[in-house]
């Protein structure tokens, strides 16, 4: 609205168009608030992201050191029972020959 407008308006005029651009101010800033607090929750998801991405990084080297452990575990067993069984095996065949 130009300067000779507003001249012409009277008063009460003049208070209702201060109070209609009052209330678009006060709209426009509870957008903006709205829009600020939208855009923070959103950096805390990501950051929230972020801490559980390395949360299952973490998980992930510790399950599979374990299936490494538990595997290595294994084979120690596999050789021990196939040693044990050789001996078995010759001790048998020892005992069989002095039959």
């Amino acid at each position: 609205m130009d300067a000779k407008k507003l001249k012409k308006m009277n008063r009460e005029d003049l208070l209702e168009l201060l109070l209609e651009e009052t209330r678009r101010n006060e709209e426009l800033e509870a957008k903006l608030n709205e829009r600020t607090i939208k855009l923070e929750k959103a950096g805390s998801i990501a950051e929230a992201s972020l801490a559980l991405n390395d949360v299952f990084e973490s998980a992930q080297k510790a399950a599979d050191e374990y299936v490494a452990s538990i595997k290595a575990i294994y084979e120690e067993a596999t050789e021990q029972l196939a040693k044990v069984k050789a001996r078995a095996a010759s001790s048998n065949g020892v005992n069989s020959e002095k039959e």
